[in-house]
């Protein structure tokens, strides 16, 4: 997941009066659900480079990251070290946990939306001034966003666990690494291991991308007059201008999740992780890892709104 690749010993590790005004996303429940479900598996397969973004910690749970461990790479060179040292599979680690919670975190959070959206319309009057307000969208979108990452942050935990494999920990299978973290890490606690960033960051992740997406379908369609409302190339130029938007607004929240779920003993709540990348790393790593995130999510969002829509259309 976006987030610095951060130590490393051995290797770097509104609505529109428009004569033909578009559907809003969500107004298709099944269709986005089933087209996120698909679009998020198929782009975990082929282009998702998580294991840039994930850090190697190292081994000592009770000191600050020690300089000679924080990030000297980019992106690009990352990738190339990892091939080096682990051949090109390396890029894949964790693809297993990443591909189940993929197909049904996805699914959940968008399927969520739209109801709720509906829900939260007729408690505050929206729907029978037929308007979607923002703050109605976005707080749909919040609640989907934590109530998908509440069912799948154990997989979360456990791709990262993965990714962070530095070779002297016992090489793991998806089940395994559930087993280990259950057995030796207090159980349910454990599994539930870095949370709480999990929880802000799918929220942000869900309201900024469903929020965005609808403001720029709107602004592409209607202000700029680009293409047809409803036409793919509307959904695709939507869909890329939302990725930016989603990726600068997750990354704090990602970094910190990452640290926590990859080294909970040396970063265990947020306020201490927070403090000591602030202290050894300064601001700018808050978006440490903006490139590589958003090379991961720029194609996530396009091929979970592009196969939704498309999807609902047809529907």
């Amino acid at each position: 997941h976006a987030g610095a690749r951060t130590c490393h010993q051995r290797r770097v590790g509104g609505s529109s009066h428009h004569a033909h005004t578009p559907c809003r996303f969500g107004q298709g429940a099944a269709a986005d659900s089933a087209g996120e479900r698909f679009a998020l598996c198929l782009f975990h397969v082929c282009v998702s480079p998580d294991a840039l973004n994930t850090p190697t910690p190292p081994h000592s749970h009770s000191l600050p990251c020690p300089q000679e461990y924080l990030p000297t790479r980019g992106a690009w060179s990352t990738a190339v070290q990892l091939v080096k040292t682990d051949g090109v599979v390396a890029l894949w680690r964790g693809l297993v946990p990443s591909v189940v919670r993929g197909g049904y975190y996805g699914g959940i959070r968008l399927g969520l939306y739209a109801p709720l959206k509906q829900t939260l319309q007729a408690a505050v009057g929206a729907s029978e001034r037929g308007r979607e307000t923002v703050a109605v969208r976005i707080s749909a979108g919040l609640s989907a966003g934590v109530v998908a990452c509440l069912l799948s942050h154990p997989l979360e935990l456990v791709k990262i666990r993965m990714q962070a494999d530095d070779g002297h920990r016992q090489r793991r299978g998806m089940l395994g690494w559930l087993r280990h973290i259950y057995q030796h890490e207090g159980g349910l606690t454990g599994l539930l291991s870095g949370i709480r960033p999990a929880l802000l960051r799918a929220a942000l992740l869900t309201g900024s991308q469903t929020v965005s997406y609808d403001y720029c379908k709107t602004l592409v369609a209607e202000h700029w007059r680009l293409a047809a409302p409803d036409s793919a190339q509307t959904h695709f130029a939507a869909s890329v201008l939302a990725g930016l938007c989603t990726t600068t607004c997750t990354m704090p929240a990602d970094v910190i999740k990452t640290r926590m779920c990859a080294d909970p003993g040396r970063y265990p709540s947020i306020g201490v992780t927070l403090a000591n990348m602030l202290r050894h790393e300064g601001l700018h790593v808050l978006l440490r890892g903006w490139v590589p995130a958003y090379l991961r999510l720029a194609p996530q969002t396009t091929l979970i709104f592009v196969f939704a829509e498309q999807l609902r259309l047809r529907w």
